[in-house]
C-alpha cells in the first residue's frame, strides 16, 4: 500500500536531518530492497510512464537535427544519437515486467525517518518497469560524484555502468533474472546518460564525449 503525506512541508523538514549514506553498501543493498517493495503494489490505476518517448522527443531526437558548423562535432552528435536511438527501441521491444515505479528516485528523495528508509517527492508515479528507478538512482549517486569530485565523462561513465550488475543481484537475488536484465539496465542507462550529462555539456563536447560515446557503445556490444 503506498502512503502520500498530506503534511509534506512539516514532515520534509524532519526527513532533511536523516539523510542517508548511500556510499554504505549495506545501505545502498536495504534501498534497493525498499525499492523492490515498491514495485510491488499494484499499477492498476496508475498511467503509464512512456519512458523512451519521453527521452526521445525531449532530447535524443533533437540531437539529429542539432545546426552544427563543426563537422567533428557533428559526427560525434550523430554517434551519440544512434546510441540513444538503438537503446529506445531495445527499451521498447524488452519490457514486460511491468510494476509501479516512483518515476524520480534520485538519491536525495531518498531519506531517513525514524529508523525506516522512506521515498518521498510521489509527483511521478506510475507504472513503468523495475530498472528505471534502479538506474536512476545509481545516476544520481554519481551524477552527485560528477559535480562534486570533478570527474571527467569516462569516470562518471564507468562508475554508472559499473554498479550496474550488482545492484541487479541486490534486486532480484536471482543469477537467471540478472543475465535477463542485464543489457535492458544498461539501455536504460545509456538514455539518462545521454540526457541528463552530455545536455549539460552539449556545447563542450571534444574528446571527453567522444571517450564517453565511445565507452557507451563498448559495453552496449558486450551485453
Amino acid at each position: 500500500m503506498l502512503t502520500l503525506c498530506k503534511r509534506k512541508n512539516s514532515v520534509i523538514q524532519v526527513y532533511a536531518e536523516n539523510k542517508l549514506n548511500l556510499y554504505d553498501k549495506k545501505i545502498r543493498h536495504e534501498i534497493i530492497k525498499k525499492m523492490r517493495e515498491l514495485h510491488l503494489n499494484s499499477a492498476e490505476n496508475l498511467p503509464d510512464c512512456d519512458f523512451t518517448n519521453a527521452f526521445c522527443e525531449s532530447f535524443v531526437e533533437r540531437l539529429r537535427y542539432a545546426t552544427i558548423n563543426d563537422e567533428k562535432k557533428h559526427d560525434v552528435l550523430d554517434g551519440i544519437y544512434h546510441i540513444g536511438r538503438e537503446s529506445a527501441d531495445y527499451i521498447e521491444n524488452n519490457t514486460t515486467n511491468k510494476c509501479v515505479n516512483h518515476g524520480d528516485l534520485v538519491w536525495d528523495n531518498v531519506v531517513a525517518y525514524r529508523n525506516e528508509i522512506c521515498f518521498i517527492d510521489w509527483e511521478y508515479l506510475s507504472k513503468g518497469f523495475p530498472e528505471i528507478d534502479l538506474c536512476y538512482f545509481l545516476f544520481s549517486i554519481h551524477f552527485g560524484e560528477f559535480e562534486k569530485e570533478k570527474l571527467t565523462y569516462i569516470e562518471m561513465c564507468k562508475r554508472c555502468y559499473g554498479d550496474i550488475e550488482g545492484a541487479l543481484y541486490d534486486y532480484y537475488d536471482n543469477e537467471e533474472k540478472v543475465k535477463k536484465y542485464t543489457k535492458l539496465a544498461y539501455a536504460v542507462m545509456d538514455l539518462f546518460f545521454i540526457r541528463d550529462v552530455l545536455q549539460t555539456c552539449l556545447w563542450n563536447i571534444e574528446l571527453g564525449i567522444k571517450k564517453t560515446n565511445d565507452y557507451i557503445a563498448e559495453k552496449r556490444v558486450e551485453h
